[in-house]
């Protein structure tokens, strides 16, 4: 029996006999379980407790089982609904057999000779009504009307009983840790035969899972389960864990909090932070405790989920839509949101054939609708998104000194939808293949600026520069000039393997490689903001970027605007249905000419206006203290992605590249006009010292062209530490654009958006926490790699002056997290002081279901026969970080930029290793030469030699500053490399010497070693945990049988 944890008493009881309830099921149609777990790991996975709460059922208390109640036939529905007072037992294999035989025989006997419809359908009603099927319906508690006769696809009649159905929605707070260790054994098969699907949460891709039918208090039931997870619904940037989320969003907890000294004194432990990776210890030591802890989790489960309806509902509210169940993924509320708005804007009546309407013009404007448009060359290409703008000028420059800050958009995306229109329709998609039938951009922009809203249209474009630099006009490096589409189920590799259908339907689509090109244009997305921009350049540079050619040109043109369902009905009769028009010249060449038809009607929705509305309500919550505030917050900033999503309904490709474009030409104007270091899609790093006050961007491209691409650390701007504040920002920085680039306020993307500094948290010399916009030091390995230092010196903030200590924040990157000291220490050395020794750091990885699913089918074919399935297990992931990248430089060219990958990411330098950690260096190994790398042991049964050849491991172009000519000097190296990227070079193996520098690895080799073991020691125990798990009564285990190739299921009937 399991322990009952009473919420309102915070009591934990075993019970030795189940509870007494008086709800009635039969009331229910949909039956929430929640559920968490706990556990521990070491050489093996044990489940230490199964939570469960079902609150329809006992609002007040929920069961933890532990470790002991987790037998085979352990099953966490129907031993909780027992427990809680509902007899509750599924039906027995041989009963359901048997009851689905004696039916279906005395079915058979009633029709046999029949034909016809309607003789079947008589003597099935006549025998129903005679009692024929009395006898054993009543065996099994079935009323008449459960049975129903039924038509096949092939004509045939089958007889269905149709028992009641309850769903049972399962549901978890971040599933993919405790959804596999709560499969009982008697679920095993049924699992493993669902189509599950993640894409941020784990779905059914193909309905509800299939449950065999169970008695519920002397009545049988037909199961279908749902899966649920609460965590991804409505996430805050502060963190998206669960106390986190009832924190933020005021949702009531009883949180019993474990990790304190005193029980880790009592547990025998180090640290209190080693508590909940010991949980079997707390379990024997103290249940009582240990139950509380694991039931106050499924209660704040619970009480978020609930906050979140009422929040989603409270939104919707001030909108005047209708309460509807909340979604599990913020894009999927978001979405249905704004198809809630597209009805109410157009339709207020509810009118059936309006609503109609509707969706086919929102399906005309959706990505799948577009790649299929006639006389479209390219598919969905042209739409892709482009992302926001991304890189640094700081190349010459890893570390720069000086009173610092960094300089933001006021929330870029949300901000630009408060502006924009949405249409709803298809929009014209013309795309050219042929070199000499391509217009320039100057003859689109022609028709284009003068037929279309500003919001309606897009170009691609691609050519050389030849005196024009370009940092605003991203590349699509994916581009192929060939109609591709995006994939389905058809375009799946026959060889691809799954776990069984665990993921096995799921397509991912390649995504725009968008990425600046200096001298070279390729398939460059141009909208009105960025072209208001490129008037800014030089008279010829514009010129330069005119003469580029069109790939295709998107757009909605003015006559074919709608603001109303009557409107688009008074136009319709003026256009054709018809796409193309047929024709034929005088030599009986047939013709195909396109043509505006009635699909290209596009209703004009102001989406502008409701998000107005969603960002003056979020600042009145906000001043409110109203948590509501979060989620007006998240649907304001998440606009873009239910409209750039494929997979979500509202998808509008058009609109949100609009979004993103808007946003990189305001950062490029930012980037410029404050001689900014990097630029990071919603704003950029500058230097208060070095603000090119009073000065004219034309003429010092006039003079510098590199301005562009190179910081200027020689400008002078006059202002001191007391100019450094917001305060300068609100009264100055527009003027400021205006006077640097000629323009004033109708030049819509210098005045678009709000700009704010942001802030950070450093600690002065009396250890206190003092947030500011300032700091003194940075250091740059790249356009997303960065950190910030105070230096020591004084600061002045709000009008007073703080003296700071040596403080450093958590390096901001990619790649990892930054809060490892000895990691932090060694990065700002290295870039400060000198290139020297990386240093081995690692990060916690939680295998979630997809990667869960790649670790299976690899373990599973290197021999072993079963394994527990990987999902909600963890390893760690060990790394060393590389200094000089791709995203340090501004490449001119994709052949040149392609040339450095090759050499630094999938040539010599990232397989270093492979030429310094030969078979005889691991022959000779000592461990003794690994300790100072953090290795502990050698494990005798790992060929470590054939894993280095799999695993190989590199540096980056740091490695040439162990040379002598460089002194260990990352600066030097980065001025080389852009040296020669500035001369056009491209092969950069052969003009920085690479090859004759590679022996200078060998001083690493210790290091190198090291990494691979710990990476292979990892991998060794992981495996071995997996296999020492599958006797764990409700982990879910996978095996050699389950490992399915996808031409394996093409040949299955069910597909």
């Amino acid at each position: 029996m399991p322990y009952a944890v009473g919420f309102n008493t915070k009591e934990a009881k075993y019970l030795d006999q189940p509870l007494i309830s008086s709800v009635d099921i039969e009331q229910f149609e949909r039956l929430k379980i929640i559920y968490d777990t706990e556990f521990t790991c070491s050489n093996q996975l044990t489940v230490d407790s199964i939570q469960v709460y079902i609150p329809q059922i006992n609002l007040d208390q929920g069961l933890v089982y532990f470790r002991d109640e987790l037998l085979d036939n352990f099953n966490v529905i129907s031993n909780p609904l027992r427990d809680l007072g509902i007899d509750a037992q599924f039906i027995e294999e041989e009963s359901l057999e048997y009851l689905l035989g004696e039916v279906g025989d005395l079915y058979e006997s009633i029709i046999d000779g029949l034909s016809t419809t309607r003789s079947i359908k008589a003597a099935f009603k006549q025998a129903v009504d005679g009692g024929v099927f009395d006898s054993i319906l009543t065996e099994f508690n079935l009323s008449r009307d459960y049975l129903v006769c039924k038509k096949q696809p092939d004509k045939t009649y089958f007889i269905e009983i149709n028992l009641p159905k309850i769903t049972i929605e399962y549901e978890a707070f971040f599933a993919d840790v405790d959804l596999f260790k709560t499969i009982g054994r008697n679920w095993q098969s049924i699992i493993l035969e669902a189509s599950l699907e993640s894409r941020r949460v784990i779905k059914t891709s193909r309905g509800l899972i299939g449950i065999t039918p169970i008695w519920l208090n002397g009545k049988l039931y037909e199961i279908g389960l749902s899966l649920r997870d609460a965590m991804n619904r409505f996430p805050v940037l502060s963190g998206k864990g669960l106390d986190n989320q009832c924190s933020v969003y005021q949702a009531n907890t009883t949180k019993i909090k474990i990790e304190t000294d005193e029980i880790a004194n009592k547990m025998g432990l180090n640290s209190k932070s080693e508590i909940k990776a010991n949980m079997s210890l707390l379990r024997q030591l103290d249940p009582i405790l240990f139950a509380l802890y694991g039931g106050t989790d499924v209660l704040a489960t619970h009480n978020l989920s609930v906050k979140h309806q009422e929040l989603l509902d409270g939104i919707r509210s001030d909108f005047n839509l209708p309460s509807i169940e909340v979604k599990d993924t913020t894009g999927s509320n978001v979405a249905r949101f704004i198809n809630d708005l597209y009805h109410k804007h157009f339709n207020p009546q509810q009118n059936k054939a309006i609503a109609k309407e509707i969706q086919h013009r929102k399906a005309l404007a959706q990505a799948k609708s577009i790649q299929d448009v006639e006389l479209n060359s390219f598919g969905i290409q042209p739409l892709r998104t482009v992302g926001g703008l991304l890189y640094t000028r700081c190349q010459r420059y890893p570390y720069i000194k000086g009173l610092l800050g960094d300089l933001d958009m006021s929330s870029c995306y949300a901000t630009r939808l408060c502006s924009l229109t949405i249409y709803l329709g298809q929009p014209i998609v013309t795309t050219y293949r042929g070199k000499k039938y391509k217009p320039t951009l100057r003859e689109a922009l022609k028709f284009v600026t003068n037929n279309c809203p500003r919001d309606g249209w897009i170009i691609r474009v691609s050519g050389k520069l030849i005196n024009a630099l370009n940092t605003l006009i991203l590349s699509d490096l994916n581009f192929q000039a060939k109609k591709l589409k995006f994939k389905t189920v058809f375009d799946i590799n026959p060889s691809r393997k799954s776990i069984n259908l665990f993921n096995a339907y799921k397509t991912s689509n390649k995504e725009a490689e968008s990425t600046l090109l200096t001298k070279e244009i390729k398939f460059g997305l141009i909208n009105a903001d960025l072209l208001d921009c490129i008037k800014l350049l030089p008279n010829d540079w514009v010129d330069e970027y005119l003469d580029l050619l069109v790939d295709c040109v998107v757009f909605v043109p003015q006559e074919m605007v709608c603001n109303s369902l009557e409107e688009l009905e008074t136009k319709k009769p003026f256009y054709p249905q018809d796409t193309i028009s047929e024709s034929r010249d005088e030599k009986w060449c047939k013709i195909d000419k396109k043509q505006y038809c009635q699909d290209n009607l596009c209703l004009a929705f102001p989406i502008g206006d409701y998000y107005q509305k969603l960002k003056s309500k979020r600042s009145e919550y906000k001043e409110q203290g109203n948590p509501i505030q979060e989620v007006y917050k998240l649907f304001l900033n998440s606009g873009y992605g239910a409209l750039a999503c494929e997979h979500l309904p509202v998808n509008n490709l058009l609109a949100a590249n609009q979004i993103t474009a808007s946003p990189r030409a305001t950062a490029w104007l930012m980037l410029n006009a404050l001689n900014g270091f990097q630029v990071i899609t919603d704003g950029c790093t500058f230097n208060w010292e070095r603000v090119p006050l009073g000065l004219k961007f034309k003429e010092i491209l006039a003079s510098n062209p590199n301005y562009l691409i190179d910081y200027q650390p020689e400008i002078k701007s006059n202002l001191s530490k007391q100019d450094a504040t917001q305060e300068w920002i609100n009264n100055n920085f527009i003027k400021h654009l205006h006077n640097f680039y000629g323009v004033d306020f109708e030049h819509i993307p210098t005045n678009r958006y709000g700009y704010e500094l942001k802030d950070e948290i450093f600690k002065d010399q009396m250890e206190m926490d003092v947030k500011t916009t300032v700091f003194t030091e940075f250091y740059n390995t790249g356009s997303g790699n960065y950190c910030k230092g105070i230096d020591g010196q004084q600061i002045w903030i709000d009008g007073t002056e703080y003296n700071f200590a040596d403080e450093f924040k958590k390096v901001k990157a990619r790649s990892f997290k930054g809060n490892d000291n000895d990691l932090l220490n060694w990065y700002i050395d290295c870039i400060k002081n000198g290139y020297r020794e990386p240093v081995i750091y690692s990060e916690a990885q939680i295998f979630k279901f997809g990667d869960g699913n790649k670790e299976a089918i690899k373990f599973l074919e290197s021999g072993v026969e079963k394994i527990a399935h990987p999902m909600g297990f963890s390893k760690k992931v060990y790394k060393i970080m590389k200094l000089i990248t791709r995203s340090q430089f501004l490449f001119q060219n994709e052949k040149q930029l392609r040339n450095f990958e090759k050499v630094n990411q999938l040539g010599k330098l990232d397989n270093l290793s492979k030429n310094v950690v030969t078979k005889s260096f691991w022959n000779n190994l000592k461990l003794d030469l690994l300790k100072p790398y953090g290795v502990e042991e050698i494990i005798r049964e790992i060929d470590y030699h054939s894993f280095a050849k799999e695993h190989s491991i590199g540096l980056g172009f740091e490695l040439l500053a162990l040379n002598t000519t460089h002194n260990n000097d990352i600066g030097s190296v980065r001025n080389i490399i852009s040296d020669k990227i500035k001369e056009g070079k491209t092969n950069f193996d052969s003009v920085l010497n690479l090859s004759r520098s590679l022996y200078l690895a060998k001083k690493f080799k210790y290091l190198f070693a090291s990494l691979i073991i710990l990476k292979a020691n990892t991998e060794y125990k992981l495996k071995q945990t997996l296999i020492n798990s599958i006797d764990e009564p409700t982990v879910l285990v996978v095996t050699k049988e389950n490992v399915t190739k996808f031409e394996e299921l093409l040949a299955t009937p069910n597909y």
